[in-house]
């Protein structure tokens, strides 16, 4: 397939798949961000479209040779293998690429950046990207580095083509369409593939524009990985329950458009829904995208259990997906986690540059340094005083919150102008850490801000402990109040069980002493609350516990816990 100008992309969505690879500039419609009017069909009609849906996607997958088609088989369900990349056969299809670009490229977004910055866009690796997206078809990876400059123009102009776009290239609302969790990469599936997840019930933008430049963002992230260029990525839409599309399918044309335009090999692509009226959006989605493509479409008809387990036929584990055990809620810490270490790696790489042009990297007041005899550093305090100031509510977080704190004030210093640093000994230079190494740095920091707060509350528990005086009687508990005994379902109790399943995990692989400290923190945040801990008398009136004793009967809660879980399969 030949492409000389510019023009020949344009187009209409309207036409059927002989359209393949050609687009629509995205241009000022999407500022508006109408949605397309659902039509109001019976359940009846609705099935018939999928019927169609499958029946154009089994045709597709009929045009194929036996060989293409077994190879589409294999690669669906995980179990194909790559071929070896000798050198001689990359020298043979970078040429003939470039000969086929010169063929193409007049007119185009490609030879305006060729123009700005001529080492960009005949780097070998980005022209390797599209050689392994089209499986060394060098010229349909021509024709698809024509279509990604232009579609990259249309969302950022021409100013950005000869550069990758980072985070800090992207409006607020692009950011705000980055980490809403639309769009996330949760995992990999059991072949090793990064796994795509769309959630559309998920989507809030402004402008779609930016919801696109958003999902541009998300696509090359992966294409940065040299193995999600040779294996191949999983795409999955995943409209099931309150995640089915709210927007009748606003922007799927044109983020389908943007998929075919990006330098990815789609080995599988999902779409799961309970909602027969979804596949109508569906329909004119796999309308507009290649026939070798479509024959990779699967359809999934089905609730969140019934979806999930049809996908695990296809490598794809359950596990991997960002939804709690009943399918109902997303979890976004993994997908937010993700979009801080995206941004950590970008600036640091472009400060070290920036260093690298200028002088040896040295240490700035606003810098974390790593080391001993380093806590007096300007920026040692500044993290000092970001910790303590969280402390308190990283002491009650559970697992997965921790890490999102961390990861903020890594953020909030990076913000601040701030690095992770460290000395090499031997040549007594500096250099950046690893984003893992610094949220390391910030955990124990953390821990360290919690030691004499230990110390205080054991010297506070003997005190206690010693307290011969009399104990509060009360006759009517507050709904703040933990009730010792068989009340579990006292407002005070469910803060409790709440407080302790948040710290399970911490308090497991805690020592003796940080247990008890553990438990301390929960009995300090119920009393911050107005909550008192209390055990019934005889007489039917309740008194006050000790610390001490409320701290044992805690205790006494984690170990119930774990307990629960293993009995429930979790541990």
């Amino acid at each position: 397939m030949g492409v000389s100008t510019m023009s020949s992309f344009n187009v209409d969505y309207g036409s059927s798949a002989g359209g393949c690879f050609g687009w629509t500039p995205f241009g000022s419609q999407f500022n508006a961000a109408v949605p397309v009017a659902l039509p109001k069909q019976h359940q009846k009609d609705a099935l018939m479209v999928k019927n169609e849906l499958d029946a154009d996607i089994a045709k597709s997958m009929h045009e194929l040779s036996f060989q293409e088609r077994q190879n589409v088989q294999e690669e669906i369900h995980g179990v194909s293998s790559t071929e070896p990349e000798m050198p001689e056969r990359i020298a043979v299809c970078l040429n003939e690429l470039d000969a086929h670009l010169g063929s193409m490229k007049a007119g185009t977004s490609w030879e305006l950046a060729e123009g700005m910055n001529p080492a960009y866009v005949k780097n070998k690796d980005l022209r390797m990207m599209f050689l392994r997206a089209q499986k060394y078809d060098s010229k349909e990876a021509a024709a698809q580095i024509i279509r990604f400059f232009d579609v990259k123009a249309d969302l950022f102009g021409n100013d950005m083509l000869a550069k990758d776009i980072t985070i800090d290239d992207l409006s607020d609302d692009d950011k705000a369409c980055l980490q809403n969790g639309s769009m996330q990469i949760p995992s990999n599936d059991r072949a090793g593939r990064p796994i795509l997840l769309y959630l559309p019930g998920l989507r809030a933008f402004n402008s779609l524009k930016s919801e696109l430049r958003a999902r541009f963002y998300s696509f090359m992230s992966v294409v940065k990985s040299e193995n999600a260029q040779r294996l191949g990525v999983i795409f999955i839409t995943y409209a099931v329950g309150t995640l089915r599309d709210s927007m009748n399918g606003a922007g799927f044309k044109e983020t389908a458009t943007l998929a075919m335009a990006v330098p990815l090999h789609w080995a599988g692509i999902h779409f799961c829904s309970d909602d027969l009226t979804q596949y109508i959006l569906t329909k004119t989605t796999v309308a507009i995208t290649p026939a070798k493509i479509r024959a990779r479409f699967k359809n999934h008809l089905g609730s969140h259990l019934e979806c999930q387990y049809l996908l695990s036929s296809f490598g794809i584990p359950q596990s991997t997906l960002p939804f709690d055990s009943f399918g109902n809620q997303v979890k976004l810490d993994k997908h937010l986690l993700w979009y801080q270490r995206c941004h950590w790696e970008e600036t640091v790489m472009i400060r070290t540059q920036l260093s690298s042009e200028d002088s040896l990297l040295e240490p700035l007041a606003n810098d974390v340094l790593f080391g001993r005899k380093r806590n007096n550093h300007e920026g040692n305090k500044v993290l000092r005083l970001l910790v303590e100031s969280r402390s308190k509510d990283y002491d009650t977080a559970n697992k997965s919150r921790k890490r999102e704190m961390a990861a903020q004030v890594a953020t909030d210093l990076q913000e601040a102008g701030g690095r992770f640093l460290k000395e090499i000994e031997e040549t007594g230079t500096w250099e950046t850490v690893p984003i893992d190494e610094a949220l390391e740095k910030i955990a124990q920091a953390f821990r360290n801000c919690r030691r004499p707060k230990m110390k205080q509350m054991k010297a506070d528990s003997t005190k206690i402990a010693n307290d011969t005086g009399p104990l509060e009687i009360i006759d009517d508990p507050a709904p703040e109040d933990v009730l010792f005994g068989k009340q579990r379902n006292h407002g005070g109790n469910v803060k409790m069980r709440v407080l302790v399943k948040n710290l399970a995990d911490e308090y497991d692989m805690a020592t003796k002493l940080e247990k008890k400290e553990l438990a301390s923190s929960i009995i300090r945040s119920i009393k911050e609350q107005g909550g008192r801990f209390l055990k019934q008398r005889e007489d039917d009136r309740w008194e006050e516990t000790t610390e001490s004793y409320a701290r044992i009967k805690i205790s006494k809660q984690f170990c119930n816990n774990r307990r629960y879980q293993r009995k429930e399969g979790v541990l």
